[in-house]
């Protein structure tokens, strides 16, 4: 029986190297450092020379993963007059991405939207989350955000719309939910697990399988950073960014628990894909599909949508069972999108990451065009 499970974790290995193993993607998750219990685990061996950090804390919030979203068309403010300044489109990236995600789509929303200002935040990148709290990173993130609306062309009037990929869109609502002044017209999330991230984070089944991934890749390449990769992401879990992400997690129930109710508009886009990876049979006649591993492994068996981006299950990226009775929550689902660009080279020719999808694109132009009219004077039309 051993001798089966180890043989099933090899062929299991094999995949997951091609994945995660490519020298040029994917560098700010391989990157990142994580501190687990207590010790840290470095991505990249020449990067151990992290210094603490520190997130603001807002004492009078009455609980740490305060989640309502303000009503449509208000602000925290009583006497602020709502259409002024430059209306603001900001970006958030997620779990160990950096600012730098965004470069095609910042460009093209410059390129539509001429009159606004397209601007991805940079308070939040790298290992910052994964050591901080969600709600943590929606303080560091509002913080960065009331500096540039201190500028005279913006002001604290100015018309925003939050759009943010993966944990980045949770890290929105929780900016949202501040209600400090803030004018926000609306919110985009781009494949962000609202219900939760992939079931390898909860289902303890699945850890001996888990353990079985590290054991053979580090017989295959002790001195690579592969076998550490993928030890720090298990054990990171802990961590209070990832943690917030594991489904029934006290962040997500907040969530959950809020969604409900009528709010601030919200476009929640979701992403499809597969792989056209085939794994070798080497004689074990054991007959394993990588798509059928991907779906056990990120999507749960009793979910009756088992489609997913080859990280997020489709049915948490469109919050399918927490937002029916939410009548300002419309989603999206764009086929052949999967979640990060260092995927597509295992996809079908022509597949394009959800960040660089041109129907992607298109829907949230859709939206934008509808909750945030000021954009739309002399916007120029884009083609990709």
């Amino acid at each position: 029986m051993f001798k089966i499970k180890f043989n099933i974790s090899i062929y299991l290995t094999i995949f997951f190297l091609s994945i995660v193993g490519c020298e040029n993607k994917c560098e700010s998750l391989r990157n990142t450092t994580i501190q687990t219990n207590g010790a840290t685990v470095s991505l990249d061996d020449s990067q151990d020379t992290r210094k603490p950090l520190t997130a603001h804390n807002k004492g009078s919030d009455a609980s740490p993963y305060n989640t309502n979203l303000p009503p449509n068309g208000t602000t925290g403010s009583p006497n602020a007059t709502q259409g002024a300044g430059q209306p603001l489109i900001v970006l958030l990236h997620g779990l160990g991405s950096d600012a730098s995600c965004f470069d095609i789509l910042k460009g093209n929303l410059e390129k539509a939207y001429p009159t606004a200002k397209i601007v991805a935040l940079k308070s939040v990148e790298g290992d910052k989350t994964f050591l901080h709290s969600i709600k943590d990173q929606a303080d560091l993130s509002f913080e960065e955000l009331k500096t540039l609306l201190t500028c005279p062309e913006h002001g604290v009037n100015s018309p925003i719309l939050l759009m943010g990929h993966s944990q980045g869109g949770l890290r929105a609502c929780a900016i949202a939910a501040r209600n400090e002044g803030l004018d926000i017209k609306g919110i985009v999330t781009i494949a962000s697990p609202w219900e939760g991230g992939p079931s390898v984070m909860h289902d303890p089944t699945l850890k001996p399988i888990l353990d079985g991934f590290s054991q053979a890749l580090f017989i295959f390449s002790p001195d690579h950073s592969i076998p550490n990769l993928l030890k720090a992401l298990t054990d990171s879990k802990n961590q209070p960014g990832v943690k917030d992400l594991i489904p029934g997690s006290q962040f997500l129930t907040e969530i959950s628990k809020n969604l409900h109710k009528p709010g601030i508009p919200i476009r929640a886009i979701g992403g499809t894909s597969s792989t056209n990876m085939e794994i070798p049979d080497l004689g074990l006649d054991l007959n394993l599909n990588p798509d059928t591993i991907l779906t056990n492994l990120i999507v749960d068996s009793n979910d009756p949508e088992q489609r997913h981006d080859m990280v997020v299950p489709l049915s948490s990226q469109l919050a399918s069972n927490i937002s029916k009775d939410n009548k300002n929550f419309k989603c999206v689902v764009i086929q052949d999108a999967p979640h990060d660009a260092c995927l597509v080279e295992f996809c079908s020719p022509g597949t394009k990451a959800i960040l660089e999808h041109p129907q992607m694109f298109e829907a949230i132009k859709e939206f934008i065009d509808r909750e945030l009219p000021e954009t739309t004077q002399k916007r120029v039309d884009t083609k990709k």
